[in-house]
Order: structure tokens, then sequence, then C-alpha cells
């Protein structure tokens, strides 16, 4: 008996001797990597940076419906995120603060809007990580181009969102906003040859997703099957996080390392869960018979009529509009050198997107310079990164928060040249709305005259 507890003993103190011998090399590795051997930022990505880095909000309370239960259906946009989910507003975006409804229209909860700067930032998922990674560094730089003023950003990018959904989302809520920040680029042109190919219209939201949130209780058996293993992988990722943020693991290098590899592992898998279920969609008859580089031409085409658009808007509505085409990988020449990992990313093509990029970029080019010729403040950031030989790509589409803040420093840049229009157009703006509200407190007194008369 004695001799067994001995044994077990020295079983765990082996045990013990393992772990700290782990311990010392993953903190001599992480230290060489980052030179910190601080353990409060990786408990931070832990914690909060780990659903920003994929675009996906905290489920809703729904524990088996954890992966579509992100998505609500919206008559207008398509879908947006689930409003009873943590870091979304009541109106279903990415947002802390939420809209209520006046007789002036839209406004911003516990926002004074004659002391705001309201910056909404609109597109598809690379502007909402842009938003969700860089909006510190965002308003900091906007309070001191315009100390007169409260700088506030608004997010309404969505992931898999284009032109027409960021251009209905600008036109629902343009009265709150002054400064409108469009970043986009590649959905509008994969949007049209994936949902072509799953057989709708090519400017619906990511049709396939939006036909699978639209029939869950018509699922082919495959697909149920991808969306239980996607749910099941979510619990996974969930409970490994939970487990890694618990005391003492918390405060081990070694638990962030075993967690990240789990963590990568999964959210791979889901990713080709996902993958696997827009393809069965693909089995439909093209919606039309036109190509997929015709579909590119007219995709490009409507980009810049949509802009256009939103420019027109913008000016009759008192809005300062940026328009930006956001970088991508699959540019030719937009990165000096890639990394390992980004060259893995770019050997796999999602989904055409590399064939959307490469064949429709040009052409969206085209239309910016027309824009730029209409006096449009618009940009190119197809380049952005063509000196950098760092990490920025986390995958096919999406940067990592150094190259959103890079984006950002070029929309500051943007902000800084044309900061005599944007005060301007908010003083009229203020004028105009003081002028409102006289001539609104003269038809109330009219109103009251009349009635005790």
């Amino acid at each position: 008996m004695k001799k067994g507890l001995q044994n077990i003993g020295l079983i765990i103190l082996s045990v013990f001797v393992i772990l700290v011998i782990l311990e010392i090399g993953a903190s001599i590795f992480h230290y060489g990597k980052h030179q910190t051997v601080s353990r409060n930022p990786l408990i931070q990505y832990r914690s909060e940076g780990w659903r920003k880095n994929y675009a996906l909000p905290r489920p809703a309370a729904d524990p088996n419906r954890e992966w579509d239960n992100s998505l609500e259906l919206h008559p207008l946009f398509g879908y947006v995120y689930n409003s009873a989910s943590a870091d979304v507003n009541n109106y279903g975006f990415l947002c802390q603060h939420d809209f209520d409804l006046t007789e002036n229209g839209y406004s911003i909860q516990g926002i004074n809007r004659d002391k705001s700067l309201v910056i909404g930032i609109f597109g598809g998922s690379f502007a909402q990580l842009t938003a969700q990674f860089s909006e510190e560094t965002l308003l900091k730089s906007v309070s001191e181009l315009f100390p007169q003023y409260e700088p506030v950003v608004i997010n309404f990018g969505v992931g898999g969102h284009a032109l027409p959904q960021s251009a209905f989302i600008f036109t629902y809520f343009r009265n709150m906003v002054d400064v409108a920040i469009f970043i986009d680029g590649l959905n509008e042109l994969w949007n049209y040859v994936n949902n072509n190919h799953a057989g709708y219209p090519p400017e619906y939201a990511k049709a396939a997703h939006y036909q699978y949130k639209l029939s869950l209780n018509t699922l082919t058996a495959e697909q149920l099957e991808n969306a239980a293993h996607i749910i099941s992988l979510q619990k996974k990722l969930k409970f490994i996080t939970e487990l890694s943020l618990s005391p003492p693991l918390r405060h081990l290098v070694l638990t962030h390392y075993i967690w990240a590899s789990l963590a990568k592992l999964w959210q791979n898998s889901i990713l080709s869960e996902s993958q696997d279920i827009e393809k069965s969609y693909d089995d439909r008859k093209d919606f039309h018979k036109l190509g997929d580089k015709n579909l590119v031409h007219i995709a490009a085409k409507q980009w810049g009529q949509y802009h256009q658009l939103i420019h027109e808007m913008s000016m009759s509505s008192g809005i300062f509009d940026i328009h930006l085409i956001q970088p991508n990988p699959y540019v030719p020449g937009s990165k000096r050198s890639f990394t390992k990992k980004e060259e893995q990313i770019l050997q796999k093509d999602f989904q055409k997107s590399k064939f959307c990029v490469v064949n429709g970029y040009p052409l969206l080019r085209k239309e910016l310079s027309e824009l730029g010729e209409l006096g449009v403040a618009a940009r190119d950031l197809s380049y952005i990164f063509e000196k950098r030989e760092d990490p920025i790509w986390i995958d096919y589409c999406h940067a990592n928060r150094v190259g959103c803040d890079v984006v950002i420093d070029e929309i500051v840049k943007l902000l800084r040249e044309n900061s005599p229009t944007i005060l301007k157009q908010r003083e009229q703006d203020q004028r105009n709305s003081q002028d409102s509200l006289t001539s609104l407190q003269e038809v109330s007194r009219d109103e009251v005259g009349a009635s005790e008369r």
C-alpha cells in the first residue's frame, strides 16, 4: 500500500516536472518570438481577440444552435447579427451603441448629436474587422483632427455583405452619420459569381448561406451532418477557451500554445464544413447563362454605379463620403513578400475568390478613376501593403490587426485632407437641424393657439 502511494506520488511529481520543463520551453520560445514574457496579452487574446479574429459574435442563448444562431434574417439587408448576442446592438450590428427612432429619424442612444462626429463604416467582413480591430486607433486620430466634437464610430460592416446590402444600410441610417466610409470590392465581384452558380440572383447577400438559414427544416442529410459537425466544433472551441482561462491554467504560456493549436485546427475544420454547405447549393442551375467573366464585368460596373449613387445621396444629406477598394492578397504585386503561412493561404482559392480578384480588380480601378473625376474621395488600397514583409493576411481576404491599422492610417489621411469640407458640412447640418427644430416649435405653437381659439 505504502509502495503504491509512493509510485503515485512519483508519477505526479514526474508529470509536474515535465509540465514545468514544457512551460519553461514555451516561455523561452514565446520570448524569442515576441520579446516579452507577459501573460496578460495572451489571456486577453483568448478571452477577447479570438472571437474578433474570425468575425463571429458570441452565440445567443440556445447552445444547440450556436453556429447558425449568430445570424438573423433581415428583409432588406439579407441578414444581420443576432441582437441577442453579446457585442451586437438592437439592430444587429457589431456596435456598442443601440439605435433609437425619434420624430427626427434614427438616432444613437446616449450620444449628443450636436457635439458628436459620427463615422459609419460600411461593407463586408473586411470593413467589419477593420472597425473591430482599429476602432480605438480611429477614435484617437479623429479626436485630434476634430477636437470640438466627440468622435463616434458605428460598425455597419457585416460578413458576406456587399453592394447593394451596404447601400441599403446606408440609406436606412444615413441621418445618423456625418462621415460614411465604404471599404469593399471583393464581395461585390465574388457574390455575383457564387450566387449565380448557386441558382440565385447575383446581388443577394451570400445567397447559399441565406438559403441555408431560410430552409433549416428542409436540409439534406449531408447538410445536417455538416451543420451538426460545425456546432460540435464550436462547442469544443468554447470549452477549450473557457478551460484555458480558468485559474491557474490561464497564466501558463504552455496553455496558450496548446489552446492556439487546437483552436486553429477546429476553426479550419469549421471553415471547411461551411464551405461544403455552400458548395452543396452549386448543383442548382446557374441563374443567368452569362459566364463568370461577363458576370465580373457587370458586377464591377454595378459597383461604380452604386458608389456614385451613394455619393449623390451623401451630397444631398450633408455627409462626407469615402470610397475604398479593399486590399486582397490575390492582387498581383500587392505585397513585397509573403510569409510561409500567407503562401499556404494563397495556395487555396476559396470558391473562385482569386478568379474574381484577378479579373475584377482592374475593372474596379477603372470605375474608381471615374468616381475620382466626379470629385469623390476615392482610393484604391490594393497596393497598401506592397512594401511590407511582415505577416498581414490571416486568410484569403482578411487582414490582421496590423493590416487593419494600416488601412485606418490611410483613412485618417483622407479625413485630414478633407477636414475643412467635413467641418463645413457638419456646421451646415447643425444649422439645418436648428432651423428644423425652430420650425417644429413654431408649428407646435400655432397648433396650441388654434386649439385655444
